[in-house]
């Protein structure tokens, strides 16, 4: 999504910048003691005054281009209404996608592409003992996800599968109060994975009319289609194994992943109670 906007005339699209990371992480220092109103206040401004010279560096470097669009890493909604009071102006979009995509793409990532050393690993419960403790030190987010009160007693091997079905649910459930408790601006657009991969431009212009970005009538959206034919982490960290190459290989998600997902969300109990669960107000396209 961060490269397609950045192909559109005014827009320039800027991936993850750490300052909104490190909050997070300094917020996830505190645990479950909330932050003081002083504490807050600094907090606010210092990402205020982050996103002014951010926004200058970039209107600077490109002036053509008045529309920065900041793609966040996803632990960021968990910060979002501190992000938001520091530029309340801002418009804001939450991409997301099911359960079952979320799980494939992080644990493929998380064993190198390799679907017998994830069976083998997680079925033995060797992940326990290796991959579990470098996971709670490397990912804050993940290690909060199953520290997590509603998590911490979940009936499961705690292990990496269910690491990181409690963050999906977690981020989906933040997401889902920040648009319950402020809708003006959580959030100005909500669009699922799957919609953008059917839909591409189509999808793409009408949440940019949804955020009043003005794009000329005469905009050619196979600038945006184009997109979509290259990986967005090719040569990163973060390229899935399942896309490299000319084939895109099989889901990992089975009977007993499946029955995973139906245990935690169970105990969870919360308002995302589904692994297909969408968010109010996201925006949907038919196919013409």
């Amino acid at each position: 999504m961060c490269k397609c906007m950045d192909v559109v005339n005014d827009v320039q699209a800027v991936s993850e910048p750490d300052i909104f990371t490190l909050v997070y992480t300094f917020k996830r220092a505190t645990r479950d003691v909330l932050l003081t109103s002083t504490e807050s206040e600094e907090i606010i401004m210092l990402l205020r005054c982050s996103v002014i010279l951010l926004n200058f560096y970039f209107l600077q470097k490109n002036p053509q281009k008045t529309v920065i669009c900041y793609k966040l890493r996803s632990e960021a909604v968990f910060v979002a209404d501190l992000i938001q009071k520091a530029a309340p102006a801002s418009k804001t979009i939450f991409m997301y996608r099911d359960l079952p995509g979320f799980y494939d793409s992080y644990l493929n990532l998380e064993f190198s592409g390799s679907y017998w050393r994830y069976l083998f690993e997680t079925a033995l419960r060797f992940d326990l003992f290796f991959r579990v403790p470098t996971t709670k030190i490397e990912y804050q987010s993940v290690r909060c996800a199953i520290e997590h009160s509603s998590m911490i007693t979940c009936p499961v091997t705690h292990g990496i599968p269910f690491f990181y079905v409690a963050l999906w649910i977690l981020q989906m459930q933040k997401a889902f109060d920040l648009i319950q408790e402020d809708s003006t601006n959580f959030f100005h657009s909500c669009l699922t994975f799957n919609q953008l991969l059917e839909h591409k431009e189509r999808i793409v212009l009408k949440v940019l009319e949804k955020l009043d970005v003005d794009v000329p009538s005469d905009f050619d959206g196979s600038k945006i289609r184009e997109i979509f034919g290259v990986d967005s982490q090719k040569g990163s960290a973060m390229q899935s194994e399942r896309r490299k190459g000319n084939k895109i290989r099989s889901s990992w998600v089975g009977s007993w992943e499946r029955n995973l997902f139906s245990t935690v969300l169970g105990h969870f109990n919360g308002d995302v109670d589904e692994p297909d669960f969408i968010m109010p107000n996201t925006v949907t396209m038919t196919i013409d």
